[in-house]
């Protein structure tokens, strides 16, 4: 094939296919605006920090809790065996071993497994009551 007709067929081709580009934008441009996005409406009840923690939990990839948080550092046996795959033993450990700062020290002093931790973590707490919360902080607990 002759190099000026190879060219031509090329110079041809883009042509073709920015006039198509061309089109394509224009036609996006004038088709109508797609739907906003939805209102959401706030109700009355979710204050705007219940919202923005909302939002956080799903950008983190959290799941909300399924019920209410069990208290590791208050719980009975009774509470702590409610919590999917807390065996009376373990609930006896838990138990045997408080006062936790945090509940991750529930791996970290080998009371229960990473694998159960990741299982539970969104269903267990750890609260101080004001007593306990005086005794950590001393003149900056609060009032």
């Amino acid at each position: 094939m002759n190099r000026s007709i190879a060219r031509s067929m090329i110079g041809s081709g883009c042509v073709a296919l920015a006039l198509a580009l061309l089109a394509a934008t224009a036609q996006a441009q004038s088709a109508p605006p797609a739907d906003p996005a939805p209102k959401v409406e706030q109700s009355p009840t979710v204050g705007a920090p219940e919202v923005i923690r909302r939002a956080q939990m799903g950008h983190l990839g959290l799941k909300e809790p399924a019920g209410p948080l069990v208290d590791i550092n208050h719980a009975s046996r009774t509470e702590l065996k409610s919590v999917p795959g807390i065996t009376t033993v373990l609930a006896g450990r838990i138990m045997a071993n408080r006062p936790f700062g945090s509940k991750t020290q529930l791996v970290s002093r080998n009371i229960i497994s990473r694998e159960l931790y990741g299982r539970i973590r969104n269903k267990v707490t750890v609260r101080f009551t004001k007593k306990e919360l005086m005794q950590i902080l001393g003149d900056r607990a609060p009032k």
